[in-house]
Parts: structure tokens; sequence; C-alpha cells
């Protein structure tokens, strides 16, 4: 009876030691055990256009993986470069924004719109987060030639 009783108390110790370990292993990734933390991304500069002559800021209000930040600045960078370069009126509009005025980019949690919007008092384009992170490439050049186009010329930005 002492030995079935003594093997029972074993064999939950045992039980309870696996279920641990079990659980740990949910944690694990391929940054050493943790898995790391979304933080809001402060302002970094992205440099695109001919010769990388053209500049903006980039923030994220949204709180984004190291791995989700690298994506979107690589995005928004191919993105403007391509639009920096693509017709006369995009070229003209980059470079009244980027190059003159200091336009921002920010990409904050989805707040009514869909892909982006102009923020005339903070002088930004605001690009909702979840797309830009969602999105392909040349979806994003489609709506980052928009909201150029948008901003520029005539656009709000410029008044």
């Amino acid at each position: 009876m002492k030995a079935t009783k003594h093997f029972s108390i074993i064999a939950i110790i045992a039980i309870i030691a696996l279920a641990i370990i079990g659980c740990k292993g949910d944690d694990d990734t391929t940054t050493g055990g943790t898995q790391e933390q979304p933080i809001e991304r402060p302002a970094e500069k992205i440099t695109f256009g001919t010769d990388n002559t053209l500049s903006t800021m980039v923030s994220s209000t949204k709180p984004l993986t190291d791995e989700q930040w690298a994506t979107v600045k690589s995005k928004l960078t191919t993105a403007l470069g391509t639009a920096s370069k693509s017709g006369e009126q995009l070229i003209t509009n980059c470079i009244g924004l980027f190059g003159t005025m200091g336009v921002n980019i920010r990409l904050e949690e989805a707040q009514g719109y869909s892909y982006y919007k102009i923020d005339v008092d903070t002088k930004s384009i605001l690009f909702n987060a979840n797309y830009v992170i969602n999105t392909t490439e040349d979806d994003l050049l489609l709506k980052v030639k928009v909201a150029v186009n948008a901003a520029g010329g005539d656009g709000p930005l410029t008044d």
C-alpha cells in the first residue's frame, strides 16, 4: 500500500513537471524564448527618390513588432521611391511634399479610413497600419500615388 501511494505521488509530480515544461514551450520563439512585445514606433527617417534625395519621417502609433516595423518601412520606402519617379505630376508632388515641406508619414490604428488620410494640422499623411502591414507592395504603391497626388499640387498640404 505504501509503495502504491509513493508511486502515485511520483506520477503526479511527473505530470505536473511535464505540464509546466509544455506550457513554457508555448512562449518559445526565435528570439531566445520570449515573445517580442509590439511597441509604438518613434519617427525614423527613410530616404528615397533619385539618388536618395527625398526623405520623410515615418512613425507608428500602432504598436508593431521589430519585424512588422522593418516590413512597413521597406514597403513605404519602395512605394515612395517608385512614386517619386513615376510621371511629372507625381515627381513634382513628391519633391514639394517630401523635399521642401517636410511632410511626414504616420501609421495608425484604423481611424475611420481604410487606406490613408491627410492631416493638415500635422502636415502628415496617415496610413492605416493594418493595411500597410497586410497589403502587397503593388497595392501600397497605388495608394501612395493617390495620397501624394491628393496631398500635393493644389492639395491641402500645399496651402
